[in-house]
């Protein structure tokens, strides 16, 4: 939610019944693909008409699942409608940044099958019946999320979500997945264990010879990690120091040296298409 008094505040999630999803669903999604001047607009007459469309295949797809059973979840479908709506017409890394929805956290549906039961994540939901969940392709208990500071947040090629306040952070040496408190500056760190202290959203980096965490670089600092401050990127050409990233619009050439949410395109800082454009195809 944005802080600007200027800005319509987001309202609360609120649940989604099962059979008024299909249209809210629609309504979103063709709200941002017409505000944002996406090009797949350009296959509907206007927005009534697409949501029209987009229901009726929306509800072809749910119904695949209602038909086999599975339990849909209406706290779940408001959740990720209210993180749709916080995306606005941002870019893909700025709207994640702004909201992400986690279907293993909180799936739209659950299925039917039973304990031990062989199965797979799908992006609409787990397959096992309530109070399992699927690990490791078999139906489990499920576990209380999001996972508690210090314990294990591995599963399998997935990681699972943690508790507010830290991240699943990989331990290289022996591969295992640890809940770990968000690290800030001045806290110790291994650099034979990677460059960047935390996520990187955080902005801090390992330094190699305090083996500290430090504050990401800013403009003319050295770079040789080969990570800047936001707003800046390291430029090899220039002894590897940080350098001002390019306005859109200006010369450019490759993506790194331009905003985020942009691309470098025939030479030039272009704006890459906002993630609601991408919704078209949910």
């Amino acid at each position: 939610n944005s802080d600007d008094p200027g800005e319509t505040p987001i309202p609360p999630a609120t649940p989604i019944a099962e059979d008024q999803a299909a249209h809210d669903l629609a309504v979103q999604i063709c709200a941002g693909l017409f505000d944002c001047d996406c090009s797949d607009a350009s296959y509907y007459d206007d927005e009534a008409a697409c949501v029209e469309a987009r229901s009726a295949e929306i509800q072809l797809e749910l119904d695949v699942f209602l038909d086999e059973g599975w339990q849909w979840n209406n706290e779940c479908a408001g959740e990720l409608l209210w993180t749709w709506r916080n995306w606005a017409c941002l870019g893909p890394d700025s709207a994640r940044s702004a909201a992400n929805f986690d279907t293993r956290r909180c799936p739209l549906f659950h299925g039917t099958l039973d304990k031990g039961e062989f199965c797979y994540f799908t992006g609409y939901g787990d397959p096992c019946a309530p109070g399992l969940s699927c690990y490791d392709e078999y139906c489990v208990d499920a576990p209380q999320l999001p996972i508690p500071t210090g314990s294990s947040c591995g599963n399998g090629w997935e990681q699972l979500p943690c508790e507010a306040g830290s991240y699943c952070k990989y331990e290289y040496l022996d591969g295992s997945n640890t809940c770990t408190p968000y690290p800030k500056a001045g806290d110790g760190c291994d650099p034979g264990s990677g460059t960047l202290c935390g996520p990187s959203s955080l902005d801090l980096i390992c330094d190699p010879e305090t083996a500290k965490c430090v504050g990401a670089p800013g403009e003319g600092e050295t770079c040789e990690l080969g990570i800047c401050a936001p707003g800046y990127y390291c430029d090899g050409g220039l002894d590897f120091t940080c350098q001002p990233r390019q306005d859109i619009g200006e010369g450019c050439g490759a993506d790194v040296v331009c905003p985020v949410d942009a691309s470098c395109i025939n030479n030039e800082c272009v704006l890459d298409p906002p993630l609601a454009c991408e919704l078209v195809g949910w």
